[in-house]
C-alpha cells in the first residue's frame, strides 16, 4: 500500500510540474502588449483565433492527376492531405496560404466554378477549455496535499478522485490540441469535375447513302399507305 502511494505521489508530482509549465504558457499566450504597435498586435491576435476553411469546385482534364497535384501543393506549403477520391480531395495547410492556393488553382484548372472561404472564431472555446484545465489542475494540487495526511479509507477516495481528474484533464488537453491544430491549419475541400462532352449535331454513319434519304418524307408516305 505504501509503495503504491509513493508511486502515485511521484507520478502526480511529475504531472504537477508539467501543469505549471502549461499554465505559464497559457498566461504568456493570453498577454497583450501595449505600445505603438498595439493596434497591429490586436489585429494579429484576432486572426490567430480564426479557423479558416474553403470549399471549392473546379473543372480539370484528369481528376486523379488533379487530386495528386492538390495534395502535393499542400505538402509543399507545410500541410498534408486528409481524404483523396477520384473526384474529391480534402487538404490542410497554413491559412495564410489560401490566396496562394487560389492563384495556383486558377492556373491549374480548366475553370474554377466556386471558391468559398469562411472563418470561425474559436477564441471563446479555446479560452473556456484552458480555464477548465487550470481549475481542475488546482483541484488536483489540493488533493495531492491532502493525500499524505489521509488515512487508508481517505487515501482510496482521494486516489479515485485523482484518477478522475487526470482523465478529465487529459481529455480536455486532447480537445485543446485539436483546436490549436484548427487554428494553425486551414481545411480546404475541392470537388473535381471533368469537362462535359457534348455529342455532335450529326453522327457519322457507316452507310453514306442514308444521309441522302428523306426520312421525314418516307415516314409520311408509310403513314398514308397504312391508312
Amino acid at each position: 500500500m505504501r509503495c503504491r502511494r509513493v508511486l502515485l505521489i511521484g507520478f502526480l508530482l511529475l504531472f504537477a510540474g508539467t501543469a505549471t509549465v502549461f499554465g505559464q504558457e497559457g498566461q504568456a499566450g493570453a498577454a497583450v502588449g501595449g505600445g505603438p504597435a498595439e493596434a497591429g498586435q490586436a489585429d494579429e491576435q484576432e486572426r490567430d483565433y480564426l479557423h479558416q476553411s474553403v470549399y471549392a469546385s473546379a473543372i480539370v482534364r484528369d481528376r486523379w492527376a488533379a487530386v495528386e497535384a492538390i495534395s502535393h501543393w499542400a505538402e509543399e506549403h507545410g500541410g498534408y492531405f486528409l481524404v483523396q477520391t477520384d473526384s474529391y480531395v480534402r487538404v490542410r495547410f497554413p491559412g495564410e496560404r489560401i490566396p496562394d492556393f487560389r492563384g495556383w488553382l486558377d492556373e491549374y484548372a480548366e475553370a474554377v466554378g466556386e471558391f468559398s472561404p469562411s472563418a470561425q472564431d474559436l477564441r471563446e472555446e479555446l479560452m473556456g477549455i484552458e480555464s477548465r484545465i487550470r481549475s481542475r489542475e488546482e483541484i488536483l494540487q489540493r488533493n495531492m496535499e491532502h493525500l499524505e495526511r489521509a488515512g487508508v479509507s481517505g487515501t482510496l477516495a482521494i486516489e479515485r478522485e485523482l484518477a478522475r481528474l487526470l482523465g478529465e484533464i487529459e481529455r480536455l488537453k486532447g480537445r485543446l490540441r485539436r483546436i490549436r491544430q484548427d487554428l494553425r491549419f486551414a481545411r480546404v475541400e475541392v470537388d473535381l469535375n471533368s469537362p462535359s462532352r457534348r455529342p455532335p449535331d450529326q453522327m457519322p454513319s457507316s452507310f453514306p447513302w442514308l444521309g441522302e434519304v428523306d426520312m421525314y418524307g418516307l415516314l409520311e408516305e408509310t403513314a398514308e399507305v397504312v391508312k
